[in-house]
């Protein structure tokens, strides 16, 4: 059975404001906590389809493919060689050499935030933290392919590190829904955001509540994922070239039963936002969606809590 339309939650006008100081080391931090229940906000579209005509809106389909840090510098290189493989067998062109950016964060807020990129696939582990989208290598490098189709321009941007000693950045969930509401506020097309990462059903919660937008389109996975593969049995393979294709989610899924672990449950499981499981394991869980706002000082300094691992 399929479900359609949209998921609201209802008007509970509840606010919370709390303030938690505390010395650890002879520094003082402060903790400011502020949560608001979202009001009559439609979080998620459950329509049975990618909004294919708003993605090429613009007679641009643009991809971004990210390499995460935590993917390890041998692995993102064979994986994004794979990509690579893979668009070039369907026609894609590429240059001679990568671009480098300098501060990738900053290319990727402004990329998502613009609108500029109509879906974004994540290659990177879950890092067992619900509370950030993930790391990146500021350092990295982008190789960028085109392909001229009948309805336009369709491009992808491949990110990976750029090697050698590198600083990197981790993007919360905060920054993230900030992006996707910046791109709201304009009035840009979706976001279809493939969360390759094992188990990310949890993180595609938070994620959707830091967003409050159904500009967010997220597919996130209910068991392991593997890294892409060239095969053309390759679960994620499959729903790339399904979804590039403009297929339904109905038809998305009729596509990845072709590889065995989606098709028997124990693997590469992505959910879509029509089925039931995605009811089960996100929508069930946002009834009652909270927006929290958390901000730490040091000795009245901003303090990302990420530093602890660094300090």
């Amino acid at each position: 059975m399929a479900i359609t339309g949209d998921l609201r939650v209802g008007p509970l006008p509840l606010k919370a404001n709390a303030e938690v100081r505390w010395t650890h080391q002879g520094k003082k931090y402060i903790a400011k906590n502020k949560v608001n229940v979202l009001q009559n906000k439609t979080v998620v579209s459950t329509n049975p389809s990618p909004p294919y005509d708003d993605l090429w809106a613009d007679r641009e389909f643009n991809g971004m493919v990210v390499a995460g840090s935590n993917l390890g510098g041998p692995q993102s290189a064979s994986t994004m060689n794979e990509y690579v493989a893979y668009y070039q067998s369907q026609g894609f062109e590429f240059g001679k050499e990568p671009k480098t950016v300098e501060q990738f964060s900053k290319y990727f807020s402004n990329a998502i935030s613009s609108g500029r990129i109509d879906f974004f696939l994540k290659e990177a582990h879950s890092d067992g933290d619900e509370k950030n989208l993930f790391r990146v290598d500021e350092s990295s490098k982008i190789l960028t392919g085109t392909k001229k189709t009948g309805k336009g321009t369709e491009t992808v941007e491949l990110v990976f590190p750029s090697g050698g000693a590198n600083q990197t950045r981790l993007i919360s969930n905060h920054e993230f829904g900030e992006m996707i509401r910046s791109r709201d506020t304009a009035k840009k097309g979706p976001l279809v955001y493939f969360n390759a990462s094992c188990w990310s059903k949890t993180k595609a919660i938070n994620e959707l509540e830091a967003a409050q937008s159904t500009k967010l389109i997220n597919i996130p996975t209910l068991t392991v994922a593997h890294t892409f593969t060239t095969a053309e049995t390759d679960a994620a393979r499959l729903m790339l070239q399904a979804f590039r294709d403009g297929k339904s989610y109905q038809g998305i899924r009729e596509a990845m039963t072709k590889n065995e672990g989606y098709k028997n449950g124990t693997g590469d499981v992505f959910l879509f936002p029509d089925e039931d499981r995605y009811r089960t394991h996100i929508l069930d869980v946002l009834k009652t969606p909270l927006k929290i706002d958390t901000k730490i000082t040091r000795n009245g300094v901003p303090y990302n809590i990420d530093q602890s691992s660094l300090d």
